[in-house]
């Protein structure tokens, strides 16, 4: 068997598993028994029935009740509904969520299988992301999308309503975007083109609108277009640092990304703040004193 077909075969089975663990979390866990899931499911009940986005208020998040619930396992008697401190959360995970409610009537299994899938798709871009450093190192690849399957936490979080499955997916892709335009700029064939830097945009503007903690990636996707000019105003004798056996199999380019980052700066930031501004926009205004992350 080819040695390509082999690895594919792997990490299809590596996600195979994933699925089948994932899903049996999802099923065989008790409703509301996963980390803030009745909070992140009323936000998609709200914006599901009501077609608003929520809005966080004083006492959307009750201690004592909230101890209450969890001590006596959420119990049918004590309703989950005053459970709202999810409501401040960007809406696009929500979103997604409230299209799952209305088809599947608001059942909680559809909207924990829409955090299985996923992290499916996480667990193959971590494949790719480590592929693309250690281009000759498939068992790295493989081992990272098994660490990522297999970790039995973060398999029971991926298997429960919350934003986290999403938020994930779109920082590892902004991850893999933003190696691949370093590369491309260092190493060739081309250097990185705008439409490049502007994937990397619309990724992180997406990001920013999934999870307030999504910011994180900001600094993450502005690195690449400066990392790669700083290289490539370097002498070719330190050029850069490197490891040629994790990065590349090849002698670097000695013809590296020359231009001036200042447009693809720009053009990673245009689209994040044309999705992200009325977002922070509207919660500078909802809370005042320019809380834009409520």
């Amino acid at each position: 068997m080819p040695a390509m077909h082999a690895r594919h075969l792997l990490l299809a089975l590596i996600l195979l598993v994933y699925l089948l663990l994932a899903t049996l979390y999802a099923v065989n866990v008790p409703a509301w028994q996963a980390p803030d899931e009745p909070a992140h499911f009323n936000y998609i009940h709200e914006l599901a029935t009501t077609g608003q986005i929520p809005v966080l208020r004083a006492g959307d998040y009750d201690e004592a009740y909230n101890r209450a619930l969890t001590s006596q396992r959420f119990p049918p008697e004590l309703s989950i509904a005053p459970l709202r401190y999810e409501a401040h959360q960007p809406p696009l995970y929500y979103l997604l969520g409230a299209a799952i409610f209305r088809v599947s009537a608001g059942e909680l299994l559809p909207l924990r299988l829409l955090s299985v899938a996923l992290g499916a798709l996480l667990i193959a871009i971590i494949y790719a992301i480590v592929r693309l450093i250690f281009p000759g190192r498939a068992e790295l690849a493989l081992g990272a999308a098994a660490f990522t399957a297999f970790l039995p936490m973060h398999v029971a979080q991926a298997a429960s309503v919350n934003n986290d499955a999403l938020t994930e997916l779109l920082l590892a892709a902004i991850l893999l975007l933003a190696i691949r335009y370093l590369r491309l700029a260092l190493l060739g064939p081309r250097p990185p083109s705008r439409w490049d830097a502007l994937a990397i945009g619309l990724l992180l503007g997406l990001a920013l609108v999934t999870k307030v903690s999504a910011y994180v990636a900001i600094p993450v996707a502005l690195a690449a277009p400066l990392i790669a000019w700083h290289e490539s105003r370097r002498s070719p004798i330190h050029h850069s640092p490197i490891n040629h056996s994790s990065f590349t199999n090849s002698p670097i380019n000695h013809s590296p990304f020359t231009n001036s980052p200042i447009n693809h700066l720009l053009l990673i930031a245009s689209p994040a703040l044309l999705l992200a501004l009325p977002w922070y926009l509207r919660n500078a205004r909802l809370y005042g004193n320019l809380d834009i992350l409520a």
